[in-house]
C-alpha cells in the first residue's frame, strides 16, 4: 500500500509538469479511487495539495473549495485551516479567515511571531487576537512580545502583567525582554516596576537587583540604585560589576572623593574589568581630568576592544587633549564598526577639520547632517567650510 502511494505521488509530480494542474489532479484522483486508496488521510493530502496550487495561481475560491475537502476528511489537519484562512484573506473575508487560523493554531499548538502575525491581520480587534491565545503565562508572553515588537506597548504590557498572574514564578527571561523594551523607550517606571515584582519572588536574585539598580540610576535615583548595589554586595561581597557601578553612583551622589576612594578598594582586593577602569574614566572625565581619563579609557578598550561606548570616549579624551590625530583614529576605529552613529561622525569631522583636513571633514559633516538634519553646529560647519572654499 505505501509503494502504491508513493508511485501516485510521483505520478502527481510528473503530470502537473506535463498537464494543467487540474488535469494532474484528475488524474491522480482516478489512480488513488482504481488503487483502491480510501485513506482519508491521503485524499486529504492531495485536496489540500491542490488548494495549494489554486491559492499560488489567484484562484482563493476555487482554493478553498480543495481545502475545505481536504478539512472534511482530516479535520485535525492544522495546515488546512492555515491555508483555508489565507485563501480567505485573499477574497477579503477577515472573519471567516480568522476562524480557520484560529483553529489552526490551536491544532498545532504554534504562537510564534510570525503566526500570529497573521491572525492579527484577520482580527476585527486586540481582543480577538488575545482569544486565541490560552491563559497561559509562557504563550501570553509571546503575545505579549508581539505587541511590543509591534511598538503599541500599552497593550504590550497589559499582556504580560497578564501572563504574571497566571504564572507568578515565571522565569527571568520575561522580565529582562520587558525590562529592556522598556528602558529602550525611557518608560523607567515601569521597568522598575517590573524587577520590584519580581524581587519580591526572588529577594537575592542578583541580576535582578543589578538590574533595577541601573534602572534607578536611569532615573536618577542615586539613593535606590546605591541601596540596589548594596545589597548585591552583601550576597556576593566580590561581584565586581556591583562594585563598579557603585563607584559610579559614589560620585553622581557624594562627589569625585568617595568615587576615587571606592575605586582604590577595589584595585587593592579585586582583580579590575573593563568596565572598571571605563567608569573610573568617566569619573575623571566627568571633573575634566582627561589625561588619567584616558589612562583608564585606553585600559577598558585593551580588555574589551569591541565596546563601542568605551571606543567613543577615548576617542573624546584625545580630542579635549587636543591630541586630533589619535582621536581620528578613534573615531575611524569606531565608524568601522558603526558607521552611522551621529555624535561620533560629528566629533570625527570636527577632529579633521581641527587637523586641517576641511575635504575629508566637509564629507563627515555631510554624513552626519544626513542623519540628523536639524542639527544646527553641524549646518554652519558645512556652510563654513563651503564659503571657505570659495574664498
Amino acid at each position: 500500500m505505501t509503494a502504491t502511494i508513493r508511485k501516485i505521488q510521483v505520478i502527481f509530480i510528473i503530470f502537473s509538469a506535463i498537464f494543467t494542474y487540474s488535469q494532474a489532479v484528475l488524474w491522480c484522483k482516478y489512480l488513488v479511487k482504481s488503487a483502491n486508496i480510501n485513506s482519508c488521510p491521503i485524499n486529504a493530502a492531495l485536496y489540500l495539495s491542490s488548494g495549494m496550487e489554486y491559492l499560488k495561481s489567484g484562484d482563493s475560491a476555487r482554493a478553498k473549495e480543495w481545502i475545505d475537502r481536504a478539512l472534511r476528511l482530516d479535520p485535525k489537519n492544522a495546515d488546512s485551516y492555515f491555508e483555508a484562512g489565507r485563501a480567505l484573506m485573499d477574497v477579503k473575508d477577515k472573519a471567516a479567515a480568522y476562524n480557520y487560523f484560529r483553529q489552526s493554531i490551536i491544532i498545532s499548538d504554534n504562537y510564534e511571531r510570525d503566526i500570529l502575525n497573521i491572525v492579527f491581520q484577520a482580527a476585527a480587534s486586540p481582543e480577538e487576537l488575545r482569544q486565541v491565545v490560552p491563559q497561559d503565562a509562557q504563550r501570553m508572553f509571546l503575545l505579549a512580545k508581539f505587541y511590543d515588537e509591534k511598538d503599541m506597548c500599552d497593550i504590550a504590557v497589559d499582556e504580560f502583567r497578564s501572563a504574571l498572574k497566571f504564572n507568578p514564578q515565571f522565569s527571568i527571561e520575561p522580565y529582562l525582554y520587558f525590562s529592556d523594551s522598556a528602558r529602550e523607550r525611557k518608560d523607567y517606571d515601569f521597568a522598575a516596576q517590573i524587577w520590584k515584582h519580581y524581587l519580591g519572588l526572588n529577594p537575592k536574585d542578583m541580576i535582578a537587583l543589578k538590574r533595577l539598580g541601573s534602572v534607578y540610576i536611569d532615573k536618577k535615583d542615586y539613593a535606590s540604585a546605591e541601596d540596589c548595589y548594596l545589597k548585591a554586595v552583601s550576597i556576593s561581597p566580590n561581584d565586581i560589576e556591583s562594585l563598579n557601578y557603585l563607584g559610579w553612583i559614589y560620585y553622581l551622589k557624594y562627589g569625585f572623593a568617595k568615587a576615587i576612594k571606592h575605586y582604590d578598594n577595589v584595585f587593592k582586593n579585586i582583580r579590575p574589568s573593563a568596565n572598571t577602569y571605563f567608569l573610573l574614566g568617566m569619573v575623571y572625565y566627568s571633573e575634566k581630568k582627561y589625561e588619567p581619563a584616558l589612562e583608564n579609557f585606553r585600559k577598558s578598550v585593551d580588555m574589551d576592544p569591541k565596546s563601542l561606548w568605551v571606543r567613543y570616549y577615548l576617542g573624546q579624551a584625545y580630542f579635549q587633549l587636543g591630541k586630533y590625530n589619535q582621536a581620528i583614529l578613534t573615531y575611524r576605529e569606531y565608524l568601522k564598526m558603526k558607521p552611522q552613529e551621529f555624535y561620533v561622525l560629528r566629533y570625527f569631522a570636527m577632529a579633521l577639520e581641527k587637523n586641517g583636513d576641511s575635504d575629508e571633514a566637509l564629507a563627515a559633516y555631510k554624513k552626519a547632517i544626513s542623519i540628523k538634519p536639524t542639527d544646527e553646529f553641524t549646518v554652519e560647519a558645512i556652510s563654513r567650510i563651503e564659503k571657505d572654499r570659495q574664498k
